[in-house]
C-alpha cells in the first residue's frame, strides 16, 4: 500500500497562487484611495482579483496556496475604500457648509452696500470681469482699477435693489457638490434674497472657488461668478 502524503508534504508541493499575490499588492495600493475618487478602482480591483484567486485556490485541491494572502488583500482594500468614502463625505460636507456661509456673507455685504468688503471676497477673475478692457490703451494704475471695480459693484442690482431694505431675508437653498480640478475646488450655491416687508424676492446663483493661495490669505472661498434673477412678488 502506498503511504499517504502527510500535511507537511502537501504544503511542500503547493504553489503560491499568483493572483493572491496580485490581490495583496492591490490591497496595499488601495491606500491611494485616500487621495481621491480616481483611485477608488484600486480597492475594487483588489477585491475582484482576490475573489478569483480564492476560487482558483478552492478548486485546486491543495495544489495552490495563498488564501490568507488574498483574504488580507480583501480586508485592506475594503478598509481603505470605506474609510476614504467616509473621509471624502465628511470633507465635502465641510466644504459645502463653508461655500454656503461665504455666499451668505457676501450677499449680506452687497445688500448693505459694503462694496469694499464685498470686493475683498471676489476672486481675481471676478474682480477683473468688473473692469472694462481697452485693448489699445495703457493699463491704468492698480488703485484706479480697484476704484473702477468698486464702482461697478455699487451699480450691481444686488446693491441697488436692496439699498433701502432693512434686514433683507437671505437664505441658502442648495449647495452643489464640490468639484476639484487642477488644484482648485469649485462649488455652486443657489440662494434667495427677499424683502420681508413686501414679499418680493430674487434668486441668485453664485459660483465659488477655493485654492491654497486664498487659504493663505485667510479667505479660502472666493466668489468667481454670480447671476441674479429678476425680482418676483410674493408667492
Amino acid at each position: 500500500m502506498k503511504p499517504a502524503l502527510n500535511p507537511v508534504d502537501e504544503e511542500k508541493y503547493s504553489q503560491l497562487a499568483p493572483l493572491a499575490v496580485i490581490a495583496f499588492l492591490l490591497g496595499i495600493a488601495s491606500l491611494l484611495a485616500f487621495i481621491g475618487p480616481l483611485f477608488y478602482l484600486l480597492p475594487i480591483a483588489a477585491v475582484g482579483v482576490a475573489l478569483v484567486a480564492l476560487g482558483k485556490i478552492a478548486r485546486s485541491e491543495g495544489t495552490l496556496s495563498g488564501a490568507r494572502l488574498a483574504q488580507l488583500g480583501i480586508s485592506i482594500a475594503t478598509i481603505c475604500l470605506v474609510a476614504s468614502l467616509v473621509r471624502g463625505g465628511v470633507r465635502d460636507g465641510m466644504l459645502k457648509q463653508q461655500a454656503g456661509e461665504t455666499s451668505l456673507r457676501w450677499l449680506h455685504l452687497m445688500a448693505s452696500g459694503d462694496v469694499d468688503s464685498a470686493r475683498g471676497l471676489l476672486s481675481n477673475e471676478a474682480a477683473g470681469s468688473l473692469i472694462p478692457r481697452d485693448p489699445g490703451g495703457a493699463q491704468p494704475p492698480v488703485e484706479e482699477l480697484e476704484r473702477m471695480a468698486r464702482e461697478r459693484l455699487q451699480l450691481d442690482p444686488l446693491v441697488k435693489d436692496f439699498a433701502n431694505v432693512k434686514e433683507p431675508l437671505i437664505k441658502v437653498q442648495t449647495v452643489g457638490e464640490p468639484v476639484s480640478d487642477a488644484g482648485r475646488t469649485m462649488a455652486g450655491v443657489d440662494l434667495v434674497m427677499g424683502d420681508p416687508a413686501t414679499g418680493s424676492h430674487r434668486h441668485v446663483q453664485v459660483t465659488l472657488s477655493r485654492n491654497k493661495f486664498y487659504e493663505a490669505q485667510g479667505e479660502p472661498w472666493r466668489i468667481d461668478r454670480w447671476e441674479a434673477g429678476s425680482s418676483h412678488g410674493a408667492h
